[in-house]
């Protein structure tokens, strides 16, 4: 059987995982990436995983990189990583394996992707539609413009690199873009390297997820040492948050048992505005002007800085031309965006039928897949990564968690022994 021309795009941690995956199996892969591999996670690295390592690594990529010229750098299995550690602990080694830096292409990004010699309308929902390979547009880091083919496209691209704007509505406020020198989406290392950026300021900050809680928390140690450090707090809810004891997740909950906490405690140095969101914004010389609408009356409040802690949604540009069906939602792929609805969540994804689209050999795996819901882990993105594989008839062997201890091991006598010629 001739195997397809696998193309991937986005070398993070699903991505990189589905190219080791599909190399081992024989495929033809091209790895596309447009900045380095693991440059989403690098941004968010000051901040620390609520996953411990052994959910985060895999027993494939530990035994690909056992006795490796760059073995990875696990200190306890159970010990949670930052982003930062976990991009050079991990990803880092697994992007350097043989295998994989053949078929990786940094600083190549992805544009469009269509069929050759099709339309969207022709053959809809049809299986005719794979006997034409996809055509990707890609732009590399000299700004040329080149067309790759593949029969296959696994889009691993994330969420992370397209935050959601500050606006109430998922729009922009009238004088966000303005007020962008001022204006940090995610989560900034307030307590690290953009420390005096916030010390003694007053900070808004916009949204009620787990990002939004952790820079709360984080500007409350700078108020501990700045008592003008201020914070207010703009939530689209007033409910407190689960903090389930029960949660497999127990930093998770911790977190949320902490903001719980902070919500009572009357902190001086917090105002919190429930059910109001970002109607606008208007640049000052010395700040930004903050109009917050909430179903009482209109609230002005005058800050230095903003964080915008709104989330995250997929890029959908890159596929407008091929018959992807997602939820209107989350912009999941539909199946999956309608478990995720109903309630599904670190598990959801689990079943190939749930990631196939009306358009044939084209899947979203990972992060993406899940749109805008945040409850995805990276073990379901590596289940995801073997069913594709699975059903495009290659061999992937099955991930076993108790081999992930295993190759842990090997690795860390590797990493105290290099292999010959590694200094």
């Amino acid at each position: 059987m001739k195997l397809p021309r696998i193309a991937i795009l986005g070398a993070g941690p699903i991505g990189l995982e589905a190219a080791l995956a599909a190399t081992q199996a024989g495929a033809e892969v091209e790895l596309f990436e447009r900045g380095s591999p693991g440059a989403h996670v690098r941004a968010w690295g000051h901040v620390r995983m609520f996953t411990p390592w052994r959910m985060n690594v895999s027993a494939r990529g530990l035994k690909a990189l056992a006795g490796s010229a760059l073995p990875p750098q696990i200190p306890q299995l159970d010990q949670r990583p930052t982003g930062q550690e976990f991009a050079d602990g991990y990803l880092r080694p697994l992007a350097e394996l043989p295998a994989v830096k053949a078929v990786l292409r940094p600083h190549h990004e992805v544009l469009q992707i269509g069929r050759e010699g099709l339309g969207k309308m022709e053959y809809p929902g049809t299986p005719g539609r794979a006997d034409h390979p996809f055509r990707l547009l890609v732009r590399d880091g000299e700004g040329r413009l080149r067309v790759h083919l593949a029969e296959v496209v696994i889009d691993s691209t994330g969420v992370t690199g397209l935050p959601m704007p500050a606006g109430s509505g998922g729009i922009p406020a009238p004088g966000e873009a303005a007020a962008a020198d001022r204006l940090v989406h995610g989560i900034p290392d307030v307590v690290g390297a953009q420390r005096e950026d916030y010390l003694g300021q007053r900070t808004l900050v916009v949204g009620g997820g787990h990002s939004a809680l952790t820079s709360v928390l984080a500007l409350g140690e700078l108020a501990t040492e700045a008592p003008g450090t201020r914070v207010i707090w703009a939530r689209r809810t007033r409910k407190s948050y689960p903090a389930r004891l029960d949660d497999p997740l127990p930093a998770r909950c911790q977190l949320e048992g902490a903001a719980n906490e902070l919500l009572q405690s009357g902190a001086d140095w917090l105002t919190v505005h429930d059910e109001a969101e970002v109607d606008q914004i208007e640049r000052r010389r010395s700040g930004l002007d903050v109009l917050l609408c909430t179903p009482d009356e209109p609230i002005s409040v005058q800050v230095d800085r903003m964080i915008a802690a709104n989330g995250f949604r997929p890029e959908r540009e890159l596929y407008r031309e091929l018959e992807v069906h997602e939820c209107y939602a989350s912009a999941a792929p539909m199946r999956l965006g309608a478990v995720l609805l109903a309630g599904g969540g670190d598990e959801a994804g689990s079943a190939i039928e749930l990631l196939r689209s009306p358009e044939p050999n084209f899947f979203i795996v990972g992060a993406k897949s899940y749109g805008r819901a945040p409850a995805f882990l990276l073990g379901a993105g590596r289940r995801q990564v073997a069913m594709v594989l699975a059903d495009l008839g290659l061999e992937v062997a099955v991930e076993d968690e108790d081999e992930v201890e295993r190759w842990t091991a090997v690795g860390a006598s590797s990493a105290a022994a290099p292999p010959a010629g590694v200094g």
